[in-house]
């Protein structure tokens, strides 16, 4: 896929391939092994002659390209989905009735700081970690995926030319003939087939959830070439599939032994093409796969779907689907061919009908009724406007408001809004008095999904929105507003969210003492926080949980621990508190030698009264409280202020680790050189050519006009002598990509190298 480059440059290329069938001797994979990965994916599909098989049965596929599983472009710059969103987009997948997508950035990722290999032979687990989730996930939706290793282009997730950038060969064609290039490319196809999935404890090379992999992306690479890589592939994984990455291959490649599926690329739809290329692979006894086609333009889409269930075709996956947004609306992408469930408008809707019902009979399944819509989430109450999180499969939106949590409800939005015109404005809105809404979806039948959690003005989501008399409240540590009391040296911390599953605000400390934080809710009956602990400290105590009836007397309590593993470990403690408990302590284990390790990240808990007013920090800790919480609040530990450094005891190295059409990413490496510590330090540095930062990461950035300032992060504010640090950034730019030439820190200049 193009995602910067003209479709008219594709009906060229792919209209002067020959197209020539060439008889082959059939070749069959090994049987296929069983693994545990998944509940709802059992078993290899392997290929028997033209034919997909699964567990002995023929096996035909339908579903749509979702690259962006890995790593994602299109929301604030470069940066790994959330879980939501990869969630959501598999969700809606499911629903169209998808079980196979082909997704670029599970398997193409090279040349960027959040790369899996951002440069060679240095692996990135956070990017690994970050793919091990959409792969489970796709597991649990019950898809399988197709996952291509480089790309012909220069993606902001990479392709072909880093592996011959980082030899210093300037012909990208050298990948292909080069024995070194070649030997590191299959070292980083080796790390990706062995490396074992942190969700699952199941090696990607064992996983069935993977269909088949794809040698690249629309390559134009020599038959030679071609099968050293299958070889290799299937040196390694006796497992999976091998599709050859060359779109609209010649008749050539289809005695290759090694390479079990073909595929082409149509831009626009065109049956008598898809008819030339499924008769002569199949004729050579191998699989032909239609991998992506822009559903709006060519022949009809009706016509190039029916074609598809009639032709000697295993499968197909159309470009491309794109998720609801982490706040409200639907994630945009200006390509031309993409496609949100149920569509934005009435082309686009008929055409998803059209892909659904094509999905279900490619695998010999009657349409199901339309599934029922998860709840959606509040987002955000601003003013009289309420913005949602959408659900996959909701076509329209209902609104209800009340004056208290446990009703009655009015109904002010009876299935009046959807997706792409949402925020929703509430012209009735009561000018004053406490103010509680909730939202649900309804499917393309009307058929109504779950509540949402009840948004109280003011405060936030606060309970389950199916009118009960339990209260359920989400602090997601924005801020103390759901704290009822807390020790004196707590803060948030907000940077680099891509260690956190991309969490955005985080409860953290200023000093390694015991520092805590009180919630309450009359008649509390479960608890729950999420925590992350940093990987290079291991040991680190966990944190300690009380339980109060009065907020003066408290008595410890074991909570159920989860990891949940990542970058930043993700441990999960789950409390089942007694009754009469109304307030919940939660203490910072002391061990740790960074102030910043560990955080909580969101606090759940559920209960059957009401919260109480939160607090400013409190002028001493409650009394009767099990040590190691102190009988006094501490004093603040004073902001250190920044070093001032001596001239010439910095340098810098500006490099640009990758580049796309009106875009790169870049890195700074800061340097010590003199003899004292650097601390709470700040770059500041000039863009010659327009250049704009859309995200950083390793610190906080601002720019304006082309000055750009990054100060420290919590965890990289001291810089010893002699010691670097590197900080990591997005940026746009549109004509020239020039280099910035001078760098101060804490206002000293610094020597660039």
């Amino acid at each position: 896929m193009r995602r910067s480059t003209n479709r008219l440059t594709r009906l060229l290329v792919a209209g002067m391939v020959v197209f020539t069938a060439v008889l082959s001797l059939l070749f069959l994979l090994p049987a296929a092994r069983t693994s545990t990965a998944h509940a709802s994916i059992s078993g290899f599909v392997t290929r028997s002659g033209s034919h997909l098989q699964l567990n002995g049965s023929n096996f035909r596929f339908a579903g749509t390209n979702i690259y962006w599983l890995g790593l994602d472009e299109n929301v604030g710059g470069v940066n790994y989905p959330t879980q939501f969103r990869v969630d959501d987009a598999l969700a809606t997948a499911q629903e169209m009735g998808a079980n196979v997508v082909r997704s670029h950035t599970l398997g193409i990722s090279t040349g960027c700081s959040l790369c899996v290999e951002p440069s060679l032979g240095v692996f990135n687990q956070t990017a690994l970690q970050h793919m091990d989730y959409a792969i489970k996930a796709a597991g649990d939706h019950g898809i399988r995926l197709i996952i291509p290793f480089t790309d012909n282009y220069h993606y902001f997730h990479g392709g072909k030319h880093n592996f011959t950038d980082w030899r210093g060969i300037s012909d990208e064609n050298q990948f292909y003939t080069n024995s070194t290039v070649i030997g590191d490319f299959e070292q980083y196809i080796s790390t990706l087939l062995n490396h074992v999935n942190t969700y699952t404890g199941v090696a990607w090379k064992d996983d069935p959830t993977v269909m088949a992999w794809e040698t690249g992306n629309e390559i134009i690479p020599p038959d030679n070439w071609t099968e050293t890589i299958a070889s290799y592939i299937k040196s390694v994984d006796h497992n999976h599939l091998v599709l050859d990455g060359h779109s609209g291959p010649a008749s050539s490649e289809y005695s290759l032994p090694d390479v079990d599926m073909y595929t082409m690329h149509y831009y626009p739809m065109s049956v008598s093409w898809l008819q030339s290329y499924a008769q002569a692979v199949s004729a050579a006894g191998k699989v032909f796969y239609v991998g992506e086609y822009g559903w709006n333009s060519g022949d009809p889409l009706n016509t190039f779907l029916s074609d598809i269930e009639n032709s000697n075709t295993a499968g197909d996956t159309f470009w491309s689907l794109f998720p609801h947004a982490d706040t409200s609306g639907y994630v945009q992408h200006n390509d031309g061919y993409t496609l949100h469930y149920p569509g934005d408008d009435s082309n686009m809707r008929s055409a998803a009908q059209l892909l659904r019902t094509h999905a279900y009979k490619m695998q010999g399944r009657s349409v199901p009724p339309d599934g029922t819509p998860p709840a959606p989430l509040i987002t955000s109450v601003s003013g009289n406007q309420i913005a949602w999180r959408g659900s996959a499969g909701g076509d329209t939106y209902s609104i209800e408001r009340a004056s208290s949590s446990n009703g009655p409800w009015t109904v002010v939005c009876n299935r009046c809004v959807t997706d792409n015109n949402a925020p929703w404005t509430d012209s009735s809105q009561p000018g004053s008095g406490p103010i509680f809404y909730r939202a649900r979806a309804y499917n393309l039948s009307g058929g109504a999904g779950s509540y949402s959690l009840i948004w109280q003005v003011g405060v936030g989501n606060i309970s389950g929105g199916g009118g009960g008399s339990g209260t359920t409240v989400v602090d997601n540590l924005n801020d103390f507003s759901n704290i009822a009391a807390h020790s004196a040296n707590l803060t948030f911390d907000g940077t680099n969210t891509q260690y956190f599953n991309n969490d955005q605000s985080r409860l953290t400390r200023s000093a390694t003492s015991a520092e805590w934080a009180v919630w309450q809710l009359s008649g509390m009956t479960s608890f729950q926080a999420d925590t992350y602990f940093w990987p290079g400290q291991t040991g680190v105590s966990d944190f300690q949980f009380f339980v109060s009836a009065d907020n003066k007397t408290y008595t410890a309590i074991s909570p159920q621990v989860s990891n949940l593993g990542g970058n930043w470990t993700h441990i999960q403690y789950t409390l089942s508190v007694p009754n009469g408990t109304n307030y919940v302590k939660v203490v910072f284990p002391t061990n740790a030698t960074n102030a910043w390790d560990p955080q909580i990240a969101q606090v759940t808990y559920t209960g059957s009264g009401t919260t109480g007013t939160p607090t400013p920090t409190p002028t001493s800790t409650p009394t009767n409280t099990p040590t190691p919480t102190p009988t006094n609040t501490p004093t603040p530990t004073p902001t250190p202020t920044s070093t001032p450094i001596a001239g010439g005891s910095c340098s810098v190295a500006y490099s640009i680790t990758n580049q796309w059409s009106g875009g790169f990413n870049g890195n700074v490496n800061i340097t010590n050189t003199g003899s004292t510590t650097i601390n709470n330090w700040t770059l500041v540095f000039s863009f010659p050519s327009g250049q704009q930062v859309t995200s950083g990461w390793n610190g906080t950035f601002s720019q304006q006009g082309a000055q750009v300032t990054v100060t420290n992060a919590s965890y990289n504010s001291s810089i010893a002598a002699g010691a670097s640090t590197s900080i990591g950034f997005s940026a746009s730019f549109t004509n020239n990509n020039n280099n910035p030439t001078a760098f101060t820190l804490n206002g000293s200049s610094c020597t660039v190298s």
